[in-house]
């Protein structure tokens, strides 16, 4: 008897969310959209992952209560609900199969990112002006509205600036 993968899948996708707020392994929990958007329609697949993302990041918040610097915070966040907003018309307007088209490039897209910070930043230091954080938190928000991606866009920001991983 075959394994029910509609059942495997989501159970993969929460397992790769501990994994990646635990830092153990950075950037899989975007991988648990896709994983889901391949099991149910996307919409309800964006939905079934936010409570989850939600609770793992206020546990984050919480283990990093009060040590984040406003200065480099502050920018993207100028940036994040026009993101936001255009991620929902975004979703609104097209079909769920395009919508589960556009997750799995989003994933793609996500990981290269990951690669590039991994093998271009620690070599270079990056001093952002206020617009570029805007743009960055823009790109985040639409990321996040689609298929909750938004951790290696920040990261890129965040980490090119020489900021360490905490």
């Amino acid at each position: 008897m075959l394994p029910d993968f509609n059942l495997a899948l989501p159970l993969l996708g929460t397992f790769l969310i501990g994994l990646s707020k635990a830092s153990l392994a950075s950037g899989l929990g975007m991988l648990t959209t896709p994983l889901l958007a391949t099991a149910m329609p996307a919409r309800l697949a964006i939905g079934v992952v936010l409570p989850l993302l939600c609770f793992a990041d206020g546990i984050t918040i919480l283990a990093y209560w009060k040590k984040w610097d406003w200065s480099r915070v502050w920018p993207p966040l100028l940036g994040v609900t026009p993101g936001i907003a255009l991620g929902m018309l975004f979703v609104k307007q097209i079909s769920d199969r395009s919508l589960q088209l556009s997750i799995g490039i989003t994933a793609l897209v996500l990981t290269l990112l990951l690669l590039i910070r991994q093998l271009w930043f620690p070599q270079h230091v990056y001093h952002p002006k206020w617009w570029h954080g805007a743009l960055v938190g823009a790109l985040a928000g639409f990321s996040s509205t689609i298929s909750h991606g938004a951790g290696p866009i920040l990261a890129i920001y965040l980490a090119a600036q020489g900021l360490p991983k905490q």
